[in-house]
């Protein structure tokens, strides 16, 4: 207010190219940028899942130019707000950066024990077995492209490339202290490998691009709707007759198992970890489009009981 300064430029694409109004915005930047502006693309709600994408680009992640993205609807609620409030786009920048970024848990419920989280694995769980049977109903073969959903410290990256060389490998977490964790392991074992990372909603791909998606041990950390929408995203990024497989905490095979897992729950919580110990997460993987869903096997370990769910998209 008082001066020429520019504090924030807008580029609506209702219909035109994302990506070509993301250039524009950058070009603009350099252009005028003193580094307190802040830039937007606007867009009709239906685009959401193609903005995403475009700005999780490692390109566009790379470059120092802030660009957010409004909502048509957001835009809507709070038109009124442009008479009223000089300042009502950083309203709408902050209710669109909570809502892409989601509180997670982290490994070992807490952020401080990250660091420990191997050891802990080795402690508590028999790791080569889960590991390697992990790998056995995976099957990576030649050629295929995989994502790990959950990458965590990277160990299961590792041996998944080590199983099949010639595979496309992609990881894909949401906490960035895990990614460095899982970068400096494989860095240390000659892989180089893509780790994205999300905001806990829309995953960084298009549609129908993976030939297989497996996880381990993370969707026992989602709370039920996070679990049915991460489900529904892996669903939408597999290819027609691509497979799932998630190995994680499923329903207690005994009393001992199902006492043992009050473990898991203290540290990772109850609200997120029931599903599992009530043997839900079948029905949660059919419920989201997935045929031939099954529980392939399973081990019981010091702390509870891990399940290897399997499934199809058609």
């Amino acid at each position: 207010k008082g001066t020429n300064n520019v504090i924030a430029a807008f580029e609506v694409e209702k219909s035109t190219s994302i990506y070509s109004g993301i250039l524009r915005l950058t070009d603009l930047s350099y252009s005028i940028a003193d580094g307190d502006e802040i830039f937007y693309i606007v867009i009709p709600d239906n685009r959401e899942k193609d903005v995403v994408l475009q700005l999780s680009r490692p390109v566009i992640k790379s470059l120092k130019t802030e660009i957010c993205y409004i909502l048509f609807s957001g835009l809507r609620t709070h038109c009124a707000s442009l008479g009223r409030h000089i300042i009502f786009y950083r309203k709408l920048q902050k209710r669109y950066e909570m809502k892409e970024q989601k509180v997670f848990i982290p490994a070992l419920g807490y952020d401080f024990l990250t660091a420990y989280y191997d050891l802990a694995i080795k402690l508590t769980m028999p790791e080569k077995r889960f590991r390697s049977l992990l790998i056995e109903e995976l099957n990576p073969q030649n050629g295929e492209k995989i994502l790990e959903f959950g990458f965590g410290t990277g160990q299961n990256l590792l041996l998944v490339k080590h199983k099949e060389p010639q595979i496309e490998l992609i990881g894909l977490d949401i906490d960035p202290k895990v990614r460095d964790i899982a970068q400096h392991k494989l860095h240390k074992n000659g892989f180089k490998l893509p780790l994205d990372l999300y905001g806990g909603n829309t995953f960084p791909y298009t549609d129908a691009q993976f030939d297989k998606v497996y996880s381990s041990l993370v969707f026992h950390q989602l709370d039920t709707e996070t679990k049915l929408n991460c489900l529904k995203e892996i669903h939408r990024i597999l290819k027609a007759n691509g497979t799932l497989l998630i190995g994680d905490w499923g329903k207690a095979k005994s009393r001992l198992m199902r006492v043992a897992f009050y473990a898991v729950q203290i540290l990772d919580g109850f609200k997120t970890t029931n599903d599992n110990v009530k043997g839900l997460m079948p029905a949660f993987i059919r419920q989201t489009g997935f045929v031939n869903v099954k529980e392939s096997r399973s081990i019981n370990t010091m702390i509870g009981t891990y399940a290897y769910y399997t499934a199809k998209k058609e």
